[in-house]
């Protein structure tokens, strides 16, 4: 299956009709064949990097946070703004997926990923600091 949808990135489609692709899992194989084809997308392979925030100075910003940190990140804020902000956590989770389960787990995939989607992973290592 993963052979399938690697094959499936590098665009080499047959001539006519007559590929059927059969997942055990449903929709695993479409989850990661249409993952890495949008990392692919110029436009959402460098979507923080290039279309957000390309060209832009970064340091224009005062804090720049991350979910990951976010009581440093709200205790910077108000540090900032001089009063104190409620740091109360909210998480908006989404709910398990045994597809997502298996795309993550996949190690080469995951390599793909981390490989198309370099400039972003570099941009958001360098800036979500707080």
């Amino acid at each position: 299956m993963l052979d399938i949808a690697h094959t499936a990135t590098r665009k080499i489609y047959p001539v006519r009709n007559t590929l059927g692709v059969i997942t055990v899992f449903g929709g695993a194989g479409v989850l990661i064949s249409d993952t890495l084809d949008l990392a692919e997308m110029p436009r959402l392979r460098r979507l923080m990097s290039e279309t957000y925030f390309g060209g832009f100075d970064m340091s224009r910003f005062d804090i720049v946070g991350s979910h990951e940190r976010r009581p440093q990140f709200i205790n910077a804020v108000s540090t900032a703004i001089g009063m104190p902000l409620p740091a109360s956590h909210r998480e908006n989770v989404t709910a398990p997926m045994a597809e997502r389960d298996e795309l993550m787990s996949d190690r080469k995939t995951i390599a793909q990923l981390r490989f198309l989607l370099q400039d972003d992973i570099r941009f958001y290592e360098t800036y979500a600091r707080c």
